[in-house]
Parts: C-alpha cells; sequence; structure tokens
C-alpha cells in the first residue's frame, strides 16, 4: 500500500501547473471513440497543433501531425498532407483519399496560446493575493528606545499571546500604568494595513471571473454572479448561445470528414463531452425577466 506523501508546500503555484489545470479543460471538449487510436491522441494533437492528419497508410491508420503540401487548390490549401508521428516516420498521402485531415477550429489554430495567457493571468493574480494576505498579517513594527522598553513591550506581547487578563509587569521594568497613562509613547511603524482584507474579496471574485471567462471559451456556459446583486434569468444564462456556437464549430471541424475514415472499414466518431451541448439551431432570445436575488 502506498502513502500519501506531500511535496514541501510551494511558496506559490507555477506557471506550468496553471498551464497544466488549464489545458484539462481544453482536451476535455470532446469525447472520441476509435478502433485504431488511442482515443485522448485526437485532442492533444489538435489543440497542441491545430490540425493532424489521419493516414490510410496500406489498412493500418496512424494519426499524425504535419501540414498541407503539394499543388495548391483553388482555396489555398494543398492537395496532399505530409505528417509525423512520434517515432519520426513520415507519411504522405491525397486529401481526401488516403489521408483524412482534421481541424482544431476554422483558424487551423491551436489552443497553446490563449491558454498561456490565461496561465498567466492566474500567477499574478496569485502574486497579488498573497500579498494582500502578507500585509494584514504581519503585524505592526513597535520601536523601542532602550532595553528596558524592549522588555516591557516583550512581557505585554507575550501575556497577550498567552490570553491572560491581567498583564503585570515584573518590579525591575516600568510599570504598565506608564504605558496607558500617556507619560511613555512608543513609536510604531505601520506597514500593513488589515482593511485590505477587503481587497481579497475583490481579488477571489476577480479569480473567478477569469476562469469563468475561460471556460465560456471552451464550450461551458459559466456565469459568475455578484452575490450583493441582482441577476436576471435573461443574464443568467447570457453565454450560452456564444458557447453553443463555439461547441458546435470545433465539433465540425473535427467530424468533417470522418465518414472517409469509415469507407475504409473502421469506427470512429466524435461527439461534444460532459457539459457540453451541440447547439443545432439559433436559441430565440429569452423573454423571461424574472429576477433572481442574489443577497446574502
Amino acid at each position: 500500500m502506498f502513502d500519501f506523501i506531500p511535496a514541501p508546500a510551494p511558496e506559490k503555484r507555477a506557471f506550468k501547473d496553471y498551464a497544466n489545470y488549464l489545458f484539462g479543460f481544453v482536451v476535455s471538449m470532446f469525447k472520441w471513440h476509435c478502433d485504431f487510436a488511442p482515443d485522448w491522441i485526437f485532442e492533444r494533437l489538435l489543440t497542441t497543433h491545430g490540425h493532424c492528419g489521419i493516414f490510410y497508410n496500406s489498412g493500418n491508420p496512424v494519426v499524425a501531425v504535419g501540414g498541407y503540401t503539394g499543388e495548391p487548390t483553388l482555396y489555398g490549401f494543398g492537395r496532399e498532407y505530409i505528417g509525423t508521428d512520434y517515432t519520426g516516420k513520415s507519411y504522405r498521402g491525397k486529401v481526401g483519399d488516403d489521408v483524412v485531415v482534421l481541424w482544431n477550429n476554422y483558424a487551423l489554430a491551436s489552443d497553446v496560446t490563449t491558454v498561456t495567457a490565461y496561465a498567466q493571468r492566474y500567477v499574478e493574480s496569485e502574486k497579488s493575493v498573497l500579498n494582500v494576505l502578507r500585509g494584514t498579517r504581519i503585524t505592526n513594527l513597535v520601536t523601542a528606545d532602550d532595553t528596558v522598553d524592549k522588555h516591557t513591550l516583550d512581557s505585554v506581547t507575550k501575556a497577550i499571546e498567552d490570553g491572560d487578563t491581567v498583564v503585570k509587569i515584573p518590579p525591575a521594568y516600568k510599570e504598565i500604568d506608564a504605558l496607558d497613562s500617556g507619560a511613555k509613547r512608543f513609536d510604531v511603524l505601520r506597514l500593513t494595513d488589515p482593511k485590505d482584507t477587503d481587497k481579497l474579496q475583490y481579488l477571489s471574485r476577480f479569480r473567478d471571473d477569469l476562469l469563468a471567462a475561460f471556460l465560456n471559451e471552451y464550450g461551458l456556459d459559466v456565469n459568475v454572479v455578484n452575490k450583493g446583486s441582482q441577476v436576471s434569468v435573461d443574464e443568467l444564462h447570457s453565454m450560452a448561445n456564444a458557447t453553443r456556437a463555439i461547441v458546435s464549430q470545433r465539433l465540425e471541424c473535427r467530424a468533417r470528414d470522418l465518414d472517409i475514415v469509415r469507407t475504409w472499414g473502421f469506427d470512429i466518431d466524435v461527439t461534444p463531452n460532459y457539459g457540453r451541448t451541440q447547439q443545432t439551431q439559433p436559441t430565440p432570445a429569452e423573454t423571461n425577466s424574472e429576477v433572481i436575488d442574489n443577497d446574502v
């Protein structure tokens, strides 16, 4: 039996941790079923390279990433596609005949830049949160003029930490009355402000909004609602059509030529994964103006 051994607690999550976390949402947009290649290979190649090819390969289909080549068509794409698998072996085929090209989106673009940008924003937001936490946790710095003052302040501080209701200063030190009567004032360096804890609410909301914006780009209808405000049903579902359109566009790019692979005698299919729904027709604008009260 293996025991869970935690690693030393990091000061903050690294950029790569956030990138991997966000990338998990990206590669889970669609579910593949395939009888000649691992299901995960399609999303891995499409999201990191923007496109990939399924080569017939004499009846032993291979999925590889590459690019268009050969004589261009009227619309700019080459009539052939050349790809390389992870072993370094190259494949070449005629598009629509012995190779089927899958697209990540109509721009044939990967998701690396988007994930990188959002991960960096997460890193910056975490820095802000940690700075605010430190700023509210560090106590005020009290200065003492001499050793006697230092002993007096140390005694008072320790008594407060121990929860003593009555603080007694040993005779060798100054009486506690001297500290409270105005006879002695200590200079305090106020490096921090506990009221900065209010900023945590807004930083936390920003991180929620950041994740919601990212998920909306990848087919999950997420709306972060301010708990102190009122929202209508329309506002609550305002991103539904946009996220469905994203799912539909990407699904079309993946499934556009899969029928050719089936004619080769192989089984392959792709569907939206959990939480994503395809928009087959525009959803009429809601007219329901019901208000949802989110006061807490």
